[in-house]
């Protein structure tokens, strides 16, 4: 709330410094969800693989979907383990995918009749040792690119090992202590263990899943092809990289007022 000594960093007292040294990082399911909420299908991984008729599923874990690591602060707006993309102080425009485009083993048909080595987005099991990795890699440079000292992220054990957290420690970054039973970390506050209200990027995601839902349906009109797992890939990128930064940064800047209305309720329930 008001700056000072906190874990390994000394934050400012001043909000207009301080709110430029705090991250906020989360992963974030991204479903492929048809345009009706009565008619949810299971879709093709790739555009090529659209042969195949649409079965009916409900939208649960198995329902295609990317996992990404996606995180947010005054200066810059996401952050990835992409290597393709240079990272710098002002904007990194992209999020990181788990899930890598991999060749088949198995060669199919294409359009032309041709047998081709088609591609698949493969998921990795997401545990602490790649979490860890990804940190390493690419959100410590991120952090130190724009001045970050302390990361605020929900209460996934894997964002709270003893690992991770003693890890970013090393390295001069405060990860704030998560609630409940689960973080190594833990703070006995007594707040409840999940609160969109203190995680501003919950407001970025829901903004960003609808305009890249809206875009998708654009783009399976345009083609006149149903949706596919490439086609979401595209229409997230493309909406995460035009957001305004002037939007993350409003939420963001709401921070301290919120933070007062949980403090004055005890951890309650709030407006926002």
């Amino acid at each position: 709330m008001n700056g000072g000594e906190f874990g390994c960093v000394t934050l400012s007292h001043d909000w207009e410094t301080r709110r430029t040294e705090i991250g906020f990082l989360d992963d974030k399911p991204w479903w492929l969800d048809s345009s009706s909420v009565k008619n949810r299908y299971w879709y093709a991984w790739d555009d090529d693989d659209v042969d195949e008729a649409p079965e009916v599923l409900s939208v649960d874990k198995h329902t295609p979907h990317f996992m990404n690591l996606c995180g947010i602060c005054w200066n810059s707006r996401v952050i990835s383990s992409s290597t393709t993309v240079h990272l710098n102080s002002l904007t990194v425009e992209f999020m990181h995918y788990y899930a890598k485009l991999v060749k088949n083993q198995r060669r199919s048909r294409n359009d032309k009749g041709e047998l081709v080595l088609k591609k698949h987005f493969e998921h990795p099991k997401i545990d602490a040792k790649l979490v860890k990795q990804v940190f390493d890699e690419e959100v410590v440079p991120w952090c130190k690119e724009n001045g970050l000292k302390l990361l605020i992220m929900d209460n996934e054990s894997k964002f709270h090992t003893k690992m991770l957290v003693t890890h970013m420690k090393s390295k001069g970054i405060q990860i704030y202590p998560g609630s409940g039973k689960k973080p190594w970390d833990r703070e006995e506050n007594g707040y409840p263990p999940r609160s969109h209200e203190c995680m501003p990027d919950e407001t970025e995601f829901a903004e960003t899943f609808q305009d890249a839902q809206e875009d998708l349906e654009r783009r399976e009109k345009n083609r006149n092809k149903r949706r596919t797992m490439m086609m979401w890939k595209n229409a997230l990128d493309e909406q995460w990289r035009d957001r305004p930064i002037e939007a993350t940064r409003k939420i963001i800047d709401r921070q301290p007022k919120i933070m007062r209305a949980i403090i004055e309720v005890d951890g309650g329930r709030t407006p926002y």
